[in-house]
């Protein structure tokens, strides 16, 4: 069944709230995971007629192109070197039998009409891969050979062979797997990173049909589809379709410049031209830790981070509009260890600055655990240099309860806000902070996209625990002259903070 992703992350609103394009998704290419899209072009938009003085270029004629290599006239020779190297992956995966399913569409005839009672059910599914070793270790994607307890190696000849997985990273959705017994042929990764424009050629078993090929052109780098928070996405316009999961998408020379992985398609359908390949760099990287390791280790600093706007960055006294702010560090974490606090802004990590939150993901993810790190810090106006030793990134992710609070316990508006809250303690399931029960849509609230459930952790530094600490500490911020307030939000499993105008708010008691 499809998996469905969450949507790209908003780099301010402390949840996610992308509005979804009807119709389109992307598609991983062999399990059939869906994410929400970000837009569409018409196919109907007009495309401007060349002007008069433009050159005229007659069947059969090569045009002048000032010394710039053209493209080749055959991708012939290259794919008959690589194409011995990639693989279809034949999976099996062990489902619940029928007759063990409470409330199938069976019911009370699954005994009769179902499968034995204990007896496995499978099911089947195909993805492509390529061999990176004479020595069988192959690369593919996580997707592909997740939950599945059989895999096979199919190669061009039609030769078939039993493999092993090495080790899989679901973060960045590659797989390596082995192939015992005998020298296999091979391909190599490009050391220098595709360009936009470069041709790419895909191949791969779309549909069961291995050993396809198919060609096209870099469009964009560092795409983020909201596959997961190292998303660093090569988009191409190569034609690919399901089942080129794990496959290699070459250069012209026949390098691997990317591994193919998702595809935006109209109602989960075939390509449209858009599709999504894992770098090399990226893979190479994973690939020597499964090799190593069969895990993939990676740096943590143990804190809740989101993108800076131009308000927060007014609020903080931050001459720019960048780095990542801090919303939150857990104690006994490397950053809480460290000092690091709500509020702070993490601008560069040993020199290297930090543009986003993204960036400082990828840029701590890169690193080893035990590390020593050197953190340029925002804090209280000024440049602070912090130095962290990074943990282990955990493999679990904390889960937050939420409830819905009763309407019958919120207070009046806020005023200026726009907000009714209630009291986190009489929130079961809450316990903390100020819960948002209604929401103006005229008002501030809305406008920084905080909605019912939400929790008002704190304003600034301060922790809040009534709707009357709320305004006063909002009051206090106006007497005080601030035009602007942080105020910290946790909505579901995220944590962030808005800004809030409060200049209209001097003066009040």
């Amino acid at each position: 069944m499809p998996v469905e992703l969450p949507p790209s992350p908003e780099p301010n609103p402390p949840r996610p709230r992308q509005a979804l394009i009807a119709g389109i998704v992307v598609v991983a290419l062999a399990a059939g995971v869906l994410v929400p899209a970000l837009g569409q072009e018409s196919p109907d938009t007009p495309v401007a007629a060349p002007p008069d003085s433009a050159p005229v270029i007659e069947p059969g004629e090569v045009p002048d192109a000032a010394g710039l290599p053209s493209a080749p006239f055959s991708f012939a020779d290259m794919v008959e070197e690589v194409l011995p190297a990639v693989v279809s992956i034949r999976v099996r995966s062990v489902r619940q039998s029928a007759s063990n399913q409470q409330g199938g569409p069976l019911g009370p005839f699954n005994d009769q009409f179902g499968a034995p009672e204990g007896q496995p059910q499978y099911s089947y599914g195909e993805g492509s891969g390529f061999f990176i070793s004479g020595d069988g270790y192959v690369v593919t994607n996580n997707h592909v050979v997740e939950d599945a307890d059989r895999f096979a190696i199919v190669r061009i000849d039609g030769t078939v062979h039993d493999a092993t997985v090495i080790g899989t990273d679901p973060r960045t959705d590659l797989a390596l797997l082995k192939v015992d017994g005998g020298e296999f042929p091979f391909v190599g990764f490009a050391q220098e990173q595709a360009r936009i424009g470069d041709w790419v050629i895909a191949v791969g078993n779309p549909f069961g049909l291995g050993g396809s090929v198919s060609s096209g052109i870099v469009s964009a780098l560092g795409r983020d589809i909201g596959a997961g928070p190292y998303d660093d996405f090569i988009q191409m316009d190569t034609p690919i379709n399901r089942g080129n999961s794990g496959g290699p998408s070459f250069n012209s020379t026949g390098e691997v410049v990317g591994v193919n992985t998702a595809i935006f398609s109209p109602q989960g359908g075939g390509s449209v031209g858009i599709s999504f390949a894992i770098p090399a760099y990226v893979v190479q990287n994973v690939v020597a830790e499964l090799q190593e390791k069969g895990v993939v280790e990676r740096g943590w600093l143990g804190v809740n981070i989101q993108g800076v706007t131009s308000q927060l960055a007014a609020a903080l006294d931050l001459p720019e509009v960048r780095g990542a702010l801090v919303s939150g560090a857990e104690p006994g974490t490397p950053a809480a260890n460290a000092g690091i606090a709500a509020t702070d802004v993490i601008l560069a990590v040993n020199g290297t600055p930090v543009e986003g939150p993204r960036d400082l993901s990828r840029t701590i993810a890169s690193l080893d655990p035990g590390e020593d790190v050197a953190l340029t810090v925002w804090r209280d106006g000024a440049e602070e240099a912090i130095t962290v030793t990074l943990g282990r990134l955990p493999g679990e992710e904390p889960v937050v309860a939420q409830a819905a609070p009763p309407a019958e316990e919120a207070t009046p508006d806020v005023p200026g806000l726009g907000l009714a809250v209630a009291p986190g303690s009489q929130v079961r399931g809450v316990g903390e902070g100020v819960v948002v029960v209604e929401v103006a849509p005229d008002g501030q609230g809305a406008a920084v996209g905080l909605q019912p459930g939400d929790v008002i952790v704190a304003v600034g530094d301060e922790p809040v625990e009534t709707p009357e600490e709320l305004g006063r500490l909002l009051t206090e911020a106006a007497n005080a002259g601030d035009d602007a307030v942080l105020v910290l939000v946790r909505s579901g499993e995220a944590q962030g903070y808005v800004a809030f105008d409060v200049s209209g708010m001097a003066g009040r008691q």
